[in-house]
């Protein structure tokens, strides 16, 4: 199934070089048939033994694997930091359910900032922070809530913000209470509580960062150009190279190769910052949103249920 497709091996990648390649080769065949190419004799010292491209293309091959295995590297690097995204925003509003349960205020408050946070997170990373639509949050934030977060230079740490300071407002109460009642144990209890809802705060704050890191860091420049250079040359080159040898078959020869070759640096192009929306090999931010906001409609409703039982039981 995976060979049969075309939207999937972004084409538009690689399709223009790949194009002038194969014209490069009917050209030749054009040349060969009229006989211009004989005339050429600086050639005939190359066309009788056309071994010396395979060092060439080794090379190329190389270069290609190592550039697309880079690829590969920084694709599940994102996938790994969606994950953890994710599996904090998870641990997080189970932690907030628990301990916030005496504010039902600040906790559904700093709840609803979690779910802020991932989509807030995937428009930021798409350069669209600004651009938040309100059917994503759509009884989440209040609208008043949510221009805010759009009008937020960095919406993601926005986010966690208002995460922060919903958890720190709902503890303080139990906090204060255990100050002035000098009640050390509790006031220990409750600090060590606030510090793990931190740590996952700052997690949330250290995976965006490393989405940014991705998205702003590509492979050097002076690698990519230099590699293209030498890939685009060396397939002009080799009609002109084998033709003598294959005659007609140089056409679909060259058709081939540049496909092959060409497409592992599309490859590498189209997944190298993969955040893009409606690209097939890109990451699927949405499902992870939505994956996310299942989660914690599903820990929310287990609390829920969890403090009506309790309710009954004390009745």
């Amino acid at each position: 199934r995976t060979v049969f497709v075309l939207r999937e091996r972004a084409l538009d990648k690689f399709i223009v070089p790949w194009v002038v390649c194969t014209v490069n080769a009917f050209l030749w065949q054009v040349l060969s048939y009229t006989g211009v190419t004989e005339s050429f004799m600086v050639w005939s010292g190359v066309t009788k033994d056309a071994s010396q491209s395979v060092v060439l293309s080794t090379a190329l091959g190389f270069l290609l694997v190592f550039r697309l295995n880079r690829v590969a590297v920084r694709w599940w690097e994102c996938r790994g930091t969606w994950g953890m995204i994710v599996a904090y925003a998870r641990m997080l509003t189970s932690a907030i359910c628990e301990h916030l349960a005496h504010s039902p205020t600040q906790r559904d408050l700093a709840v609803a900032w979690i779910a802020a946070f991932c989509v807030a997170c995937k428009q930021f990373i798409r350069g669209e922070g600004h651009n938040i639509s309100p059917a994503e949050l759509a009884g989440v934030l209040p609208s008043r809530e949510l221009d805010r977060l759009q009008q937020a230079p960095h919406p993601p740490l926005f986010c966690c913000g208002e995460i922060r300071h919903a958890i720190q407002t709902g503890l303080r109460i139990h906090h204060d209470d255990a100050v002035n009642s000098n009640n050390i144990a509790a006031s220990v209890a409750w600090s060590s509580i606030s510090r793990h809802l931190e740590t996952s705060i700052d997690a949330l704050i250290v995976n965006v960062g490393g989405l940014e890191r991705v998205r702003a860091s590509p492979l050097p420049m002076v690698y990519v150009s230099h590699l293209r250079t030498v890939l685009l040359l060396y397939l002009l080159c080799l009609p002109y190279i084998i033709g003598p040898a294959w005659g007609y078959f140089t056409i679909p020869t060259i058709f081939l190769t540049s496909f092959s070759l060409l497409g592992i640096d599309g490859a590498a192009a189209e997944c190298e910052s993969p955040f893009r929306k409606n690209r097939a090999n890109h990451l699927d931010m949405e499902a992870y949103c939505q994956m996310a906001f299942k989660n914690i409609l599903q820990i929310m409703i287990e609390a829920a249920d969890r403090e009506r039982r309790e309710r009954a039981m004390d009745e």
